[in-house]
């Protein structure tokens, strides 16, 4: 919510587009880290704290080690990410990102 806030983004849209992230990284996210080998739990912990958010970090309750470091991961990834975006020049390159994006899919018939 700080990083939508800051980026001027609309929140009531982040929100459930970050509960949706979650859910899917929570649902697939250890099957898909199985497909590619990751058994190390310092790794598989860090992935899915870091890209899978509260709900990935939550799905590792059955692995205490994971856990640990899905939540770390988790904390690590939003100190970062808002520590960048209250960066001008980054926030400055990450609205161009977004409004370039924009503009290439509105443009799709």
């Amino acid at each position: 919510m700080a990083v939508a806030g800051l980026v001027g983004a609309e929140t009531s849209i982040a929100v459930p587009v970050v509960v949706l992230t979650g859910i899917l990284g929570a649902n697939a996210g250890a099957a898909r880290l199985a497909s590619y080998q990751v058994s190390d739990s310092v790794s598989k912990g860090l992935a899915m704290g870091a890209a899978a958010h509260g709900i990935g970090t939550a799905s590792l309750t059955e692995e205490p080690e994971p856990l640990a470091f899905a939540a770390m991961g988790m904390a690590l990834t939003g100190v970062m990410t808002t520590v960048l975006v209250t960066i001008p020049p980054v926030r400055a390159a990450l609205l161009a990102i977004l409004v370039k994006g924009a503009k290439t899919t509105a443009s799709l018939p």
